[in-house]
This record gives structure tokens, sequence and C-alpha cells, in this order.
């Protein structure tokens, strides 16, 4: 069974949430109600056609392998808002998209109506599909002055992800208004994201249970991978899980018992690990 069916399938307990690595920043939540989010897709190989960034992570599914209900988008980089998926994506009407304040004109360009998009700035939230959605502070200076994180907080678990910014917690942590269980962050210290010292040290202030590394092994020029940043999480404070996930990889969560479960899925990676 692919990836993207794994998901589409697995049934979601109450009180819980399941979050899938799809590889980069790229993540995929999905609710007690059967409700999708992916956050910061990316799925093609665009940026070693556009830019020679070649893909270095095979992709574990494609745009039309799921139908999802929310698509957040934090910023119109090519590795957050991929210009080949986007319009695949777009053909499923019942898909909403959430995106910063840079994502208007591709949205626009995709034939997207108004109907079918927010963009967000630092402070802005909706509710959908049971997901509450907030944009939070990031700091990806000149390459992305619009950009943002997210929170999503759905079933009593709330979501952070920080997305492309350097350490500048002055101005992201007044935007963080509610606890975070999960906490992902960029950890390759490459075009102004923080390293994975840096990610422990945003933790360490927003106290999440879990901080996840992401940002890591899809291009060469992207920097450092997630060695690093799990040395560093080994100082984390007790209580304080830091870890990273593999690509078609699963994590069940819970607000009361905290990470229940994980697990391959994706077939291709199932049988490297387990080799």
């Amino acid at each position: 069974m692919s990836f993207a069916s794994c998901i589409a399938e697995t049934r979601i307990e109450p009180g819980h949430v399941g979050l899938y690595f799809i590889a980069q920043a790229g993540f995929c939540i999905k609710t007690p109600d059967g409700a999708i989010v992916l956050v910061d897709p990316y799925f093609s190989d665009y940026c070693g056609r556009e830019f020679g960034m070649k893909r270095m992570t095979p992709s574990v599914m494609k745009p039309k392998d799921l139908t999802p209900d929310i698509v957040i988008m934090t910023h119109n980089h090519a590795d957050h808002l991929d210009p080949d998926a986007l319009p695949i994506l777009a053909e499923a009407e019942s898909t909403f998209f959430v995106g910063a304040q840079d994502c208007l004109e591709p949205y626009l360009a995709a034939g997207l109506t108004t109907e079918r998009f927010a963009v967000l700035a630092e402070g802005d939230g909706l509710h959908r599909r049971g997901v509450a959605i907030q944009a939070t502070y990031a700091d990806h200076g000149d390459l992305a002055p619009q950009a943002i994180g997210v929170l999503l907080s759905v079933e009593g678990v709330t979501v952070y992800f920080t997305g492309d910014t350097a350490l500048t917690a002055e101005k992201i942590l007044p935007t963080l208004d509610r606890p975070v269980d999960i906490m992902v962050a960029p950890v390759n210290g490459a075009y102004g994201n923080l390293n994975g010292r840096e990610a422990c040290e945003l933790a360490k202030m927003v106290l999440p249970r879990v901080l996840i590394g992401s940002h890591f092994w899809m291009f060469v020029e992207h920097g450092a991978g997630p060695g690093p940043f799990l040395e560093a999480a080994a100082d984390l404070p007790q209580g304080m899980h830091g870890l990273v996930m593999a690509p078609g990889e699963e994590m069940l969560y819970s607000a009361d018992e905290g990470i229940v479960r994980r697990r391959v899925l994706d077939p291709l990676t199932d049988m490297l690990v387990g080799m």
C-alpha cells in the first residue's frame, strides 16, 4: 500500500492527531474527523529544473495521490509553494489554500478564486474543518519578508511550524499565544534558517513536548543534515523529546499520552530502514 493510501485509510481516534513527514519542510496532519492538512509540500524537482538545485530525496507521493482539505504554504519559495504541484492540487475544488501574503499571486495564477484561499499575515487566523490556524512571526529576511510560521490546533493538540526563520525569539515568542505540543523547525542553518543548535535554543523557550527537525537532505546547497541537531537535542530539558522523521513516516500523537506510535508507511523507506 502506498504512503498516500495509508494516510487516507488510517483512522485517527478522538484526542489524537496523525503527523506524516513528506520531506524537506513538508508535513501532513490528519484529524479524527478525517480532515487532511498539508503544510509546505514539495513534490516535484522544480528547483532542480529552474535553479540547478537538484532534488536529493525522492518524493514519497505525488500531488494527485491525496485530496487534502487544506494546504498551507508558509511562503512562496518553490520548496514550500511547489509551482509544479500547485495547479494539480488546485484541481480538487474542495481543497482550501492558506498562505502567506506572498502566495497571493501564485494562487490567482493557478486559477483559484478568492473563495478558495486565504492569505495571512502575522497574527491572522481562521478555523476550517475543525482546525484552528494562526500565523506567527517568521524571520526569513529579505529572501521572503512576508514569510510566516503557523500554529495548528486540533483535538487539544497544537503543532507549531516555525517556517523558514532565523533565531529571532524576541519577535517569535509574542506571537505564540498557546502551549505548543509539537514544534517543527528547520535545522539546515543556511539561507537564513535555524541550524540544529538554534532550533534547540528556540525550543527551550517555546517548551514543546516534541521538537522535530526538518528542512534537510533535499538539496546539497541547503547545508547541514540532522546530525548536529540530534547532538544538540541530547541537552534538551527533561520531558522534551528531539527527533527527526523519515520521509514516509507517521507519528500518532495524543494530548494526554504524547507520542503514541511511530511507524514508516512508505514501502521504499520501510525497505531501506528495515535492512
